[in-house]
């Protein structure tokens, strides 16, 4: 499966579009069978008059580390990035949403309300893989009250709410991890949840294979 980021902002003038169309996927049948989405709020445009209540520093930093790797000298948003690689608005949605070839099979599994297995098989080695995860959340509305969108009504889908790196533990050539959101779901108002799990290999910010599912 593939793995499709977005970054944006409350903040971003020409950001409510990206989001618009990102949304909409909601509705694609390929949703969580062949792609993931993820909405990542920066929190570099709260300067401007409106502090972004779904941005995260982390998620800025995770911008930012994506355009050291890249040798790109500034982030911006909106931003696509496709399997750990640019991708423009326009190149972004003529995507065929193809995943990496021979990146192996990734397995998620529900075993519990908040607990869930992962397992992947492939030639390389498990302790050479790093596997994140993410808590997404669909529906979110803000009214702008300051700044470039001040009194557009926004709504988000595949809003990313906190991202972990999870300890990969090997079976011969599966690695398997328990991964738990418990506290994070509890807490959570309004719920309509989704998760989305990535790897990539340690020396690496390409993805390899992703999967995601609704809880």
């Amino acid at each position: 499966m593939a793995l499709l980021e977005l970054y944006s902002s409350e903040g971003c003038a020409s950001c409510p579009p990206a989001e618009k169309w990102l949304a909409q996927l909601t509705n694609n049948p390929k949703l969580f069978k062949e792609f993931v989405p993820m909405e990542f709020h920066v929190d570099y445009w709260n300067r401007l008059g409106w502090v972004d209540p779904l941005s995260n520093k982390s998620f800025t930093n995770r911008q930012h580390r994506y355009a050291f790797y890249w040798g790109a000298k500034t982030a911006h948003t909106p931003q696509f990035v496709f399997n750990g690689t640019p991708s423009t608005f326009k190149e972004t949605r003529k995507q065929n949403w193809a995943g990496a070839k021979n990146a192996g099979l990734l397995k998620l599994s529900r075993k519990s309300q908040n607990l869930f297995e992962l397992s992947y098989a492939h030639s390389i080695p498990c302790q050479d893989l790093v596997v994140e995860t993410a808590l997404l959340q669909d529906g979110l509305t803000n009214v702008v009250l300051a700044g470039a969108n001040k009194g557009m009504k926004l709504k988000h889908n595949f809003v990313v709410l906190e991202t972990f790196e999870v300890l990969v533990k090997t079976d011969n050539k599966l690695c398997t991890s328990g991964i738990s959101f418990e506290t994070l779901v509890k807490d959570v108002k309004g719920k309509k949840l989704s998760i989305a799990v990535w790897l990539r290999k340690k020396t690496e910010l390409t993805v390899l294979q992703a999967a995601g599912a609704r809880l």
